[in-house]
């Protein structure tokens, strides 16, 4: 009771808040389900329909709108004109799912929205600037080439999506819709409980698309299913392609799966895909959790580089002080090219939590932790070029950390370098083969310059000999029997 008394009071508070800070000359209207067009709105005997409060609110008017279902949705026709003189619907604050709306659709300025509950998708769309969306409750969120405007302390249980105007992901393979003009800018998805419910084959249920830039996504709480279903696609919780210069911020992600995929019986589930010219982001204290209650045999991975319509365009994204916990790999399929891994802890089950196939390339990885229960770093190479490219390569106090590494091999052993390692700087890093039966287990791999290292452990596991190396990585390997 106590609890339910405070949410009480904290709505009268923010209404108070919002009708002190209305300007003289706007006026309060209330709006009921059995409201009329034809009254003035100025008393909750003389409320309004939602139809007439969409045709008549104007710059700072605030809409009182009473507990019901309603026929019509949110739609204003009219926009505000500046922070302090918005058109302001106000519901049931506390408790949303009382005011019950078929959707919300702002394409206009300036305009807020408070506790509601809409039974389908909530729309920010082209030409909407500096809209908000707060306290409600809704079956999915789309932000279609809006600006400046932020979906916060929402319960979303959907897709979340940034598309251009019209909701147009503007290209197809690489071609362009020719009528994708407007993209999604500056906005802002914070503190909301997003579940996106079940991700079946081809869903993508989290989306960036569509040139979408210097978005904020702060402190939600995101949690997925995966499960088999007749489309031939993989299954996708977050992807994005074609956006930049976002900040994803203190997001915890929780997936996990109920199955394999009918028609890829050994492919992993995606928790995120990033590809096609996705770059300049940053991920900051974000948790991932993948697969962590999944049973066997099915799996879920990360990956951070896809191969796609535009080859090796993924670029400058910074994972800092995050973690990543999968039942899977995370795998750099087209490349790491200006990538900061900085402070994280990547671990993986089953996988490789740092699973490299192609060129590194002015990246740095530096007081990560990278824990697996077979191999946790393997950087493959291009068949025919050299392993590292660029200045700025740095591969920094680290632990690589193997419970059971197994025999060196292409998924043996702590480490695995399989061309020159030319071009990059090193300071000690350590590695770790709890239940290295032998030296052959925890080594970093026959084609490696990675070699002038000091070993700690049984004199009869260390290798023999350490071999001389052009750009040798100072390490530290520890091992045991566990």
């Amino acid at each position: 009771m106590a609890q339910l008394q405070r949410m009480f009071r904290n709505a009268a508070m923010a209404l108070s808040a919002l009708l002190l800070a209305t300007p003289a000359m706007a006026s309060v209207r209330y709006v009921s389900p059995l409201g009329s067009s034809s009254t003035d709105g100025l008393s909750v005997g003389a409320a309004w329909s939602m139809s007439k409060a969409n045709a008549s609110l104007v710059a700072g008017d605030v809409a009182i709108v009473m507990p019901g279902t309603y026929a019509t949705s949110i739609n204003p026709a009219n926009s505000g004109t500046t922070v302090t003189t918005r058109i302001s619907y106000v519901g049931s604050l506390s408790t949303p799912g009382n005011t019950i709306v078929p959707s919300i659709q702002l394409s206009k300025s300036y305009i807020s929205v408070k506790g509601f509950k809409s039974n389908s998708t909530v729309v920010v769309a082209s030409p909407a600037r500096f809209d908000s969306v707060s306290y409600c409750e809704m079956a999915s969120i789309g932000f279609w080439g809006a600006k400046h405007s932020m979906v916060s302390r929402n319960l979303i249980t959907g897709d979340v999506r940034f598309l251009a105007n019209a909701g147009l992901p503007c290209y197809t393979s690489q071609n362009l819709d020719p009528n994708c003009s407007v993209n999604s800018e500056y906005d802002t998805l914070r503190s909301n409980r997003i579940n996106v419910g079940t991700i079946l084959p081809g869903d993508r249920s989290f989306e960036f698309k569509a040139w979408t830039q210097h978005c904020l996504i702060d402190s939600n709480r995101v949690t997925g299913t995966f499960a088999d279903g007749p489309l031939p696609d993989g299954g996708v919780a977050m992807v994005s392609y074609n956006s930049y210069f976002q900040t994803f911020k203190d997001n915890r992600w929780e997936f996990e799966a109920t199955s394999n995929h009918h028609n890829y019986p050994n492919t992993q589930w995606d928790a995120f895909y990033l590809r096609d010219s996705l770059h300049t982001t940053v991920f900051l204290r974000d948790t991932i959790l993948a697969g962590i209650n999944t049973p066997d045999p099915y799996s879920i991975r990360c990956t951070m580089s896809a191969s796609g319509s535009f080859p090796s365009s993924v670029r400058d994204i910074s994972l800092l002080d995050c973690v990543f916990r999968v039942k899977g790999d995370i795998y750099w399929q087209n490349g790491f090219k200006g990538w900061t891994i900085d402070g994280c802890v990547l671990q993986s089950k089953g996988g490789i939590p740092l699973n490299e196939m192609s060129d590194w390339t002015d990246s740095k990885l530096r007081h990560s932790t990278l824990w697996a229960t077979g191999q946790p770093f393997r950087i493959e190479g291009s068949s025919n070029g050299t392993r590292f490219k660029g200045t700025t390569n740095e591969i920094s106090s680290n632990i690589f950390y193997s419970t059971n590494a197994g025999a060196l091999g292409n998924y043996g052993g702590v480490a695995m370098f399989k061309e020159s390692t030319s071009g990059f700087t090193s300071r000690p890093s350590v590695f770790v083969a709890i239940a290295a039966a032998s030296a052959n287990e925890y080594s970093v791999g026959p084609e490696s310059s990675i070699h002038a290292c000091s070993f700690v452990g049984p004199a009869a596991e260390a290798p023999s000999s350490a071999s001389a190396a052009t750009t040798p990585m100072s390490c530290v390997a520890i091992i045991g029997k566990g």
